[in-house]
């Protein structure tokens, strides 16, 4: 199997690096609408949601980090605590509250 980092010279790998934090802010945003949508679904009962809304919101935690995006990682940390503990919560309402709080944060 061929690498197809081999071919590019440092010059055109630290350019194609650099263009990645803008490339990956053009998909956040619809990963986040994703994420609201399944945490939609979540909280009116579709467990198969929930699993993964919690899936993404680890996943968006990671790339958001890897790319700089700080707030958006620790927000997505949160979500995915939160949802967590959604499962053995008897008051489910406080972690809904912090879930909508940290998506609020993060929307533009």
């Amino acid at each position: 199997m061929i690498n197809p980092c081999a071919r590019l010279t440092p010059v055109a790998l630290a350019e194609k690096l650099s263009r990645a934090p803008a490339a990956y802010e053009e998909k956040v945003h619809a990963k986040l609408e994703e994420l609201t949508a399944l945490l939609r679904r979540g909280r009116a009962g579709d467990d198969e949601a929930l699993d993964l809304a919690q899936q993404l919101a680890h996943q968006l935690c990671g790339t958001a980090g890897t790319f700089g995006f700080t707030e958006i990682s620790d927000a997505m940390r949160r979500v995915e605590r939160e949802i967590i503990a959604l499962r053995s919560a008897s008051d489910r309402s406080a972690s809904w509250d912090i879930i909508a709080t940290e998506l609020q944060r993060v929307k533009c």
